[in-house]
This record gives structure tokens, sequence and C-alpha cells, in this order.
């Protein structure tokens, strides 16, 4: 389930600064509609990349790569996203989608695959990924609106809180039973 936390930070780099950086920045809602389109446009392209790196260097080495740029980035993305243009905005938010969250994402097929038998293998993937998609993921948004109000418009604890996620992601992974599969 931790393995799932990173590859779906979209939650934060989409739906959450599509609210932030038009409500709070100012930037122009098409702009940062503009912005979720190529972040999502680059990371579809991303996803297939980083799939073929792992079958090249390894599922878990790939994911932890980007389990720990996700992390750092996480660190500097709302001050890059607030003290540049709204193209920088957008070039912000396709580096954390694309570069990030789906530099796990294109490998998590290919990772639960590797590290699950046939014989549980639906039943655990869709475990591990649906309950923390509905039980985590998806409020994420709701929770780092909650989390800006609760201080006063600082965004760094919603940063602490995806580099965490990341770092969750990092553990899991690392510490995942050895795959069956591609090392």
């Amino acid at each position: 389930m931790g393995a799932n936390l990173g590859p779906n930070l979209s939650y934060v780099f989409q739906t959450f600064t599509l609210a932030y950086a038009t409500s709070k920045l100012g930037f122009p809602k098409q702009t940062i509609l503009t912005g979720v389109m190529v972040s999502s446009t680059v990371g579809a392209v991303a996803c297939v990349v980083f799939g073929s790196l792992s079958d090249i260097f390894g599922r878990r080495p790939v994911m932890i790569i980007g389990a720990i740029y996700t992390a750092l980035y996480a660190l500097v993305y709302f001050q890059i996203l607030g003290a540049g243009t709204p193209w920088i905005a957008v070039l912000a938010m396709t580096a954390g989608h694309a570069l990030g969250a789906r530099s796990m994402f294109g490998v998590q097929p290919s990772f639960y695959c590797d590290l699950f038998p046939p014989e549980v293998r639906y039943s655990a993937i869709a475990f591990a990924r649906e309950v923390t998609g509905a039980v985590v993921l998806g409020p994420l948004p709701l929770v780092a609106t909650a989390l800006l109000s609760q201080y006063n418009g600082n965004v760094w604890p919603i940063a602490a809180l995806t580099a965490a996620m990341s770092l969750i992601t990092l553990v899991s992974v690392a510490l995942a039973p050895k795959e069956r599969g591609v090392q």
C-alpha cells in the first residue's frame, strides 16, 4: 500500500494545484487547466519511458529514484509555483507530475506483477491500490486545502506531507520482498 502513495501524487501536482494556483496565486484558470493537460500528456509518455527504463534497470531502482526526486521536488514545488509566471507554473506542474509521480506510476504495474504470485495477484494489487486511493489519496486535495487554511496560507505542511508520502513509497519499495521477475 505504501508503494501506491508516491505514484498518485498527481492529486497534489494537478488537482490541488488547480484550485491553489487560481484562487490563492491568481493565475488564470485557462493557463492552469492547460498545465493539467500538458502535464497529463507528458505524464502519459513518461509512464511508457519509465516503464521501459525499469525493464533495463529494474523496477525497484527506477521507483526509488522517482520517490527521491518527488520527495525533494515537493519541498521546492510551491516556491517555484508561487514565484513564477503562469507558464512557469505549467512547467512546475509538469515536472512534478510527469517526472515525479509518473516516474513511479509507469513502473508500478510491472512492480506489482513481479511482486505478487499469480494466485493472489489480482486481489493483492486491487487491495493495495484501491484502499489507499479511496482512504488516503482521494481526500488528499481536501486535506491539502484544510492544511492551507489551518496554517494561514503556508504551503510548507502540504510540501512536507507530499514529501512524506514519497518517502513512504521509497521505504515500502526498498523493503518489499524481492521481485520474482526483472531486478
